[in-house]
This record gives structure tokens, sequence and C-alpha cells, in this order.
């Protein structure tokens, strides 16, 4: 549910405490949006911001931005909230002057709308390694799935092979049939060691993708990690 808003938004209000997070910086000291330097993209609602520089908002205008960003704040940033966000900080931005916020409200806003792109790139980013991630993930639980049950089934070769030859020594009007069962059963366990060949090499390449998109994963995760300080020190200066 979005809260009311008083008429007046007056948005430099006191900070909220701050619940301890993994990705939180010391609270003692105030630090500005940093991101890694990348080609800037034009997206829509970049171009549809360029076109509200050329002309004066109205105090409408404003206080919609406003809303909007305070609206966007209520949640975790979501890719769905993008177009939304990047017109409301485009506002505020090109006309901080005209927007009543505090110099520590302008700083974050025109912080966050200059590196607007890297910003939402890091969620990106993750949104689209992490299911590469959980994909291989799986094809490595799968495979050890697999493997194991073959190490079982080995075993009960090796004990079906003890009773026939227990069997062989005991029976010996049964030894012709017993004879069948045991090459049977000799050529199922080589198609198993065939098998557990397979899954052996299937396994060591299974761990190289695995520790691949870990790695991936974990760039992806630290890339967002840095935006989502930058979101909560935002967010802490609106909320």
């Amino acid at each position: 549910m979005v809260h009311s808003l008083t008429p007046s938004l007056k948005l430099d209000v006191q900070k909220p405490e701050k619940t301890p997070t993994r990705c939180s910086s010391d609270s003692s000291s105030s630090k500005e949006l940093t991101f890694k330097p990348s080609r800037r993209r034009k997206s829509v609602s970049n171009i549809e911001s360029a076109n509200l520089a050329s002309e004066t908002p109205s105090s409408e205008d404003v206080e919609m931005a406003k809303q909007s960003l305070r609206e966007c704040l209520l949640s975790f940033f979501h890719l769905g909230m993008k177009d939304k966000l990047s017109l409301a900080l485009s506002t505020l931005s090109s006309f901080a002057n005209q927007t009543g916020l505090s110099p520590d409200q302008q700083r974050k806003v025109q912080a966050l709308w200059t590196h607007f792109d890297d910003f939402v790139s890091a969620f990106e980013t993750f949104e689209e390694e992490n299911p590469n991630f959980l994909m291989e993930k799986l094809e490595m639980d799968k495979t050890v799935a697999t493997t194991e049950q073959n190490l079982e089934t080995q075993d009960s070769y090796k004990k079906s092979m003890k009773d026939l030859d227990e069997e062989e020594e005991g029976l010996t009007r049964q030894l012709e049939g017993v004879k069948t069962k045991k090459m049977k059963l000799t050529s199922d366990w080589d198609a198993l060691r065939t098998e557990m060949k397979e899954a052996e090499s299937k396994c060591e390449i299974q761990e190289c993708k695995l520790r691949s998109a870990a790695a991936a994963k974990m760039r992806a995760e630290e890339r967002r990690n840095s935006s989502v300080v930058a979101w909560l020190e935002l967010k802490a200066l609106f909320t």
C-alpha cells in the first residue's frame, strides 16, 4: 500500500534507524553513489527525459516526479519500475532548484541519474546470470544423483555376483543356467562401467561449468550489492 504524503512534501526527513544488511556500508559516513564506468545506453525513458530538459516543468510536474520517486522507494528496486523511476529522476535532476529537495537529496538524485544505466545494468546482469547458475547447479545435482545411483547399483551387482558364484559351486545340476545368468550379469556390469566412466567425465565437465557460473554470479552479485548500497542510502533520505 502506498502511504499518503503531506502536501508540503518536504523530503529532507530524519533518517530511520538502519537495520544491518550484508551489503550496507559504514553508517557513520555519507557516501556518494559510485559505479564502474560503462557505455551509456539511450533508453526510451532517457529520450523522454531529454525532452523534459527543453521546457520548464510546472509545479504539478515536479510534485508528480517527487510522488513517483517516493512510490518507487516504498519497495525494493525491480526492473519493472525502471521507466517510472527514470522519468522521476530526470525531472528532479534537470530542475533541481525548483524541487524543494535538500542538498543531500539533490546530490543523491543527481548521482543516481548520472549513473542510472550502470545502476539498472547491475540488476539486469544479475537477473541474467542467476538463472544460468541455477540451471547449471540443477544439472550438476542430476549428475551427482545419477552417479550415486550407479554406485548403489554396482554394490547390488557385486552382491549378486557373489551369490551366483556360491550357487554355481553348490548346484552342479543347474550349472548351465547359472553360467547364462553370470554371462548376462557380466555384460550388464560392463555396460555399467562404461556408463559410470561417461558419468564421471560428464561430472568433471559439469564442475567446470558450475565454477564458471558461480564466478559469473559472484561478479554480478558484487555489482548488484554496490547498487543496493546506493539504493538504501537514497531510500533512507526519502522514507
